[in-house]
């Protein structure tokens, strides 16, 4: 799996969680990870114990057969989780992005079996750019008729509304927030998938403290909006406003833009690198 937790024994956890997976081919495409932010984050943020769960296989591995199973994927973010939460931990955050956002639901609905006595008392969860629906894209013709797992849980919409009123629910024994975020320009998922849970959230009848909302981030990549976003200047920093609205702390200082960095060769990376050189 990814990076493993930070150490510092806050109270506060914060979980991100990856699309299906880590890029179309990770030699050329490595910037639909949450790799760069969550090192970011842990060093901006060191009061926040924050998990990164990654994909473990790309896109090109998972069509060769060379990926596990949606199953045995759950089963290690889970073990993951496990081993880095502890008894006072009483805040959590997950943050999942594209298809991520549903995966995060799958992991909390699996430690809620796992740890039937685990209550924190705030759990919020995140959604950006998340395929509720499909990607409404002509591609679902195809994705729909596959026999890999992974996509065809993208599109067990009775699972994903069933899991989020369970969430809505936890609200009648802690605070319970959603909180659904749209991507603009977004090139890979449609507008109306993205939002499709709203319509669920709008029809839960929660007693207790439960409470939804939509936010939408227009980022500054125009060309590949949903596969840049999370090595997006704009896209990140509204992440970070997102996280210390949902966690703050008194001592926060001023908000400082960080440029991301994307790693390796990837292809914002070379495109970055050769505007620069260019405009020299």
């Amino acid at each position: 799996m990814g990076p493993q937790g930070s150490e510092f024994a806050g109270t506060d956890l914060v979980v991100c969680v990856d699309g299906i997976f880590s890029a179309t081919w990770r030699s050329l495409t490595p910037d639909i990870s949450w790799q760069w932010y969550v090192s970011h984050l842990r060093q901006r943020r060191p009061d926040l114990r924050v998990l990164h769960l990654s994909q473990p296989a790309d896109m090109v591995e998972m069509l060769l057969g060379q990926g596990a199973n949606y199953s045995s994927y759950m089963r290690s973010m889970c073990r993951t989780v496990l081993r880095n939460v502890s008894p006072e931990i009483r805040n959590v955050v997950f943050i999942g992005f594209s298809f991520g956002g549903i995966v995060a639901l799958d992991v909390i609905n699996e430690l809620s079996k796992l740890m039937p006595d685990a209550r924190p008392e705030y759990l919020c969860l995140v959604t950006i750019g998340s395929s509720f629906a499909g990607t409404t894209r002509p591609g679902d013709l195809v994705f729909s008729r596959s026999e890999m797992d992974y996509l065809q849980r993208m599109f067990d919409m009775e699972r994903t509304r069933s899991q989020m009123e369970l969430l809505a629910h936890f609200g009648e024994q802690g605070s319970s927030r959603i909180l659904i975020g749209t991507i603009a320009r977004d090139e890979i998922v449609g507008p109306d998938s993205q939002r499709t849970a709203l319509e669920w959230l709008s029809g839960f009848h929660v007693p207790g403290d439960f409470r939804y909302g939509e936010f939408k981030v227009n980022p500054h990549n125009l060309l590949r909006a949903h596969d840049g976003f999370l090595y997006d200047l704009i896209g990140t920093s509204y992440i970070d406003g997102l996280v210390d609205g949902l966690l703050p702390v008194d001592w926060l200082p001023p908000f400082e833009p960080e440029l991301p960095r994307q790693p390796g060769r990837g292809l914002l990376e070379g495109l970055r690198n050769r505007f620069t050189t260019d405009s020299r």
